[in-house]
């Protein structure tokens, strides 16, 4: 099986059904709609929300539905709620802020009676049980039962994982190996969605984007040619026969100077460099010797643990 990225242009499917979420930066949203169907071909959006450094989605979770905010991330595969009995909530807002679930006040929470623990590469950490309970997705009273991560011991916000099957944590547990349907795969099971696909639209000038399941929105791009990128696999020396991670192969790495009269381009590396998909972060990870560079050249300082650079260079 050849696992593939396509960039720029899809056609939409015909007749099939696919679920939308929406995207805003305005994190003072008062749209109480989670999920928006599409017409009447099952097909769905969902609303999602800017952060300063991260995109998030609203989720409904149980019986009675609680409300939760979830940080909506390709680079893992699991749904990951916070535990309103996690300590960590005693020290900080967020769980004011994002959402914690209490699964003694769901009648449809069912413990799965086997724990999880899972990393970030923010270098946040979350440790619980897996347990299973009722996702609203819409005012029409459609639901869907999905597995997730209560965790119980955590310094990260919930995260709603929608990556590759293979990166689910619940496959290499400690106290019980399993593999489970995730939110995506879900979807096409219990046949919410058609297609077991979806495109993300962030539309940043105008602060607005969605995330769409199952099919993708032609209205959201200019017409033009149809890329499609290969799926690379870093981990196949260690038994994993397909790949787990959105990883594909950056070709090389250069930088148009727009400054200059003849827009100039410079070349920093053509070595080919696996580069992960990630809608969970907004930050860029390059070798060191590409990254020093590029700070010297911008005049970035280094102040604890980051570099900063001068506010002027945004328009330069």
């Amino acid at each position: 099986m050849l696992f593939k990225v396509t960039l720029l242009a899809l056609s939409s499917l015909a007749n099939g059904s696919f679920l939308p979420w929406n995207l805003t930066r305005d994190t003072s949203s008062n749209n109480n709609k989670i999920f928006h169907k599409r017409d009447n071909d099952g097909s769905y959006d969902l609303d999602m929300i800017a952060q300063q450094s991260f995109y998030s989605v609203d989720v409904e979770l149980g019986t009675p539905p609680q409300k939760l905010q979830l940080l909506l991330d390709t680079g893992s595969s699991d749904m990951i709620v916070v535990s309103n009995s996690n300590p960590y909530c005693s020290s900080t807002n967020d769980c004011d802020t994002y959402g914690s679930f209490n699964s003694d006040a769901s009648s449809s929470y069912t413990p799965k009676n086997k724990g999880f623990e899972i990393s970030y590469a923010d270098g946040t950490s979350s440790t619980g049980d897996w347990g299973s309970d009722v996702v609203s997705l819409s005012s029409e009273n459609e639901d869907m039962t999905l597995t997730f991560g209560l965790a119980k011991n955590s310094n990260s916000m919930g995260v709603l994982g929608i990556g590759l099957p293979g990166l689910e944590v619940s496959r290499g547990s400690t106290s019980g190996s399993f593999s489970y349907n995730n939110f995506p795969m879900q979807l096409k099971q219990q046949g919410i969605i058609s297609s077991q696909i979806y495109s993300l639209s962030l539309n940043q000038d105008k602060f607005t984007g969605d995330i769409l399941f199952g099919a993708v929105d032609t209205s959201k791009y200019d017409a033009g040619q149809l890329f499609t990128l290969p799926m690379i696999n870093q981990y196949k020396s260690q038994g994993y026969i397909q790949p787990i991670k959105m990883e594909v192969t950056l070709q090389g790495l250069g930088k148009l100077d727009n400054t200059a009269n003849d827009n100039s381009q410079f070349t920093y590396t053509t070595s080919k460099l696996p580069a992960l998909l990630d809608s969970g972060s907004t930050i860029v990870y390059l070798p060191n010797e590409i990254a020093t560079q590029i700070l010297n050249e911008v005049g970035a300082t280094l102040q604890n643990d980051h570099y900063s650079i001068a506010c002027s260079m945004s328009t330069d």
